[in-house]
């Protein structure tokens, strides 16, 4: 292990990818918890589910998932870096690197960007032109917030910029200042989630998504049905469902 000075104290250390082939470094990857999976488990990702975050990081397999967007963020993140430069006059480096957080061994963190010279990162990001609303007068979507202050809470960082360009409307850059409550308390929630439910080997619950759904169904393909007596308490939440399934009707007709 060596140490990079400029960003991070002798409390965290990194591990090397250049050499890496990629399947180990998808191999890494299931060590830990790193920053795209931080907003799955927080709840706040609309494509990835904690359940499906705990299926990766505790099944044997390596899942290369790719897909042509997924293709698309990877080549235009130089692009998106050296627009970064371009704008605000920042120098920023490749890391090359997976970090860890020593004091919490299931943070990782593997970067896109590291300024030089200064304690702070950079992501970069792609997207398309239908989600310019969600860049929109400052917001951010909030996986990608938590991503960056996942990042933070490992490297120590005392702000991370977010860089994207929204392919054939615009560029936004979006710097996000350190929240140590904010970073307490995702600490806390992924401490919670390697320790209760991947360490444990004890799937979390599903969360309704069809993100979930999908889990279930690859973790149980064949379903075995028979009827059970189920306990007097659940009447009540059969009786919600009913409620629920009957306002969606009417719900979806005034939409209609």
């Amino acid at each position: 292990m060596v140490f990079l000075e400029t960003l991070v104290s002798s409390s965290r250390h990194f591990i090397h990818t250049s050499n890496l082939t990629h399947e180990e470094w998808l191999r890494y990857r299931k060590t830990g918890i790193g920053g795209s999976d931080a907003g799955a488990i927080c709840g706040l990702n609309p494509y990835v589910s904690p359940m499906s975050v705990y299926f990766d990081k505790t099944s044997e397999d390596i899942q290369d998932f790719d897909n042509e967007a997924m293709r698309q963020g990877r080549d235009l993140e130089e692009y998106v870096a050296r627009r970064f430069t371009e704008e605000t006059g920042f120098k920023v480096r490749r890391a090359n690197a997976i970090y860890q957080n020593t004091a919490y061994p299931f943070m990782l963190a593997n970067v896109d960007r590291l300024f030089v010279g200064e304690r702070i990162g950079l992501e970069c990001k792609t997207t398309s032109a239908y989600n310019a609303d969600k860049w929109a007068d400052g917001l951010i979507p909030p996986h990608y917030e938590i991503q960056c202050h996942h990042y933070m809470a490992v490297t120590g960082a005392a702000a991370w910029y977010l860089a994207v360009v929204i392919l054939g409307r615009g560029f936004k850059i979006v710097k996000i200042d350190r929240d140590e409550e904010i970073i307490q308390n995702l600490i806390t929630v992924e401490e919670d989630f390697w320790n209760e439910h991947v360490t444990k080997r004890m799937m979390p619950e599903p969360d309704g998504s069809g993100i979930s759904d999908e889990i279930i169904t690859r973790c149980f393909p064949k379903a075995r049905k028979q009827e059970i007596l189920l306990p007097s308490d659940f009447n009540e939440a059969l009786k919600r469902r009913e409620d629920i399934t009957g306002l969606i009707d009417k719900l979806e007709q005034e939409q209609r």
